[in-house]
């Protein structure tokens, strides 16, 4: 937090300040009358699982507009995202809505850049050393209506024994 804080100060990005910390697992649309089902689902997966560190090593970019903290290679993360693919067909409204699964997770520093912020901001987070850790204890996930901008926490599932908190989410889209 303290880095998104730095950043925020230094590049003139409020909201690198006020985002969420999280890892986004699953992204997926969905109809409304098929939250509960899913719900339950997702529940009765995360039961299994506990919680677990994650390390953060250095910078990564979506060139133009996002800056994010890079995530090494971490079994549990995958392991989970597997866990939650055998959701993938109630995770799937139509044809045209195929939920998409993290193959790479990272964990946000600032995005929605205009390109000279992010040109900018890059030029030094691109060979910046940066190395932490924290331990994730619990799943998020939120929803929002196609036409919201903000995501809201409908479910809070937590992993088996933990001591620091940063979320991972689930983000839905409904319509």
């Amino acid at each position: 937090m303290e880095e998104k804080v730095k950043f925020a100060a230094d590049y003139d990005c409020e909201p690198a300040r006020q985002s969420h910390q999280n890892i986004t697992l699953i992204n997926f649309m969905q109809h409304q009358m098929n939250e509960e089902r899913i719900l339950h689902r997702l529940k009765t997966i995360s039961e299994t699982h506990v919680s677990f560190k994650v390390a953060l090593n250095g910078f990564g970019s979506f060139p133009t507009h996002t800056i994010y903290f890079n995530i090494p290679a971490n079994n549990q993360i995958e392991e989970l995202v597997r866990s939650f693919m055998q959701l993938r067909r109630w995770l799937r409204p139509d044809n045209e809505h195929k939920p998409h699964f993290t193959n790479r997770p990272y964990l946000t520093l600032a995005r929605k850049l205009v390109p000279v912020q992010y040109e900018k901001a890059w030029k030094k987070y691109k060979d910046a050393v940066f190395n932490g850790t924290f331990i994730a204890d619990q799943l998020l996930l939120l929803k929002k209506k196609q036409v919201d901008h903000r995501y809201q926490v409908i479910l809070t599932l937590p992993l088996q024994s933990a001591t620091e908190k940063i979320p991972i989410l689930f983000q839905q889209t409904l319509f």
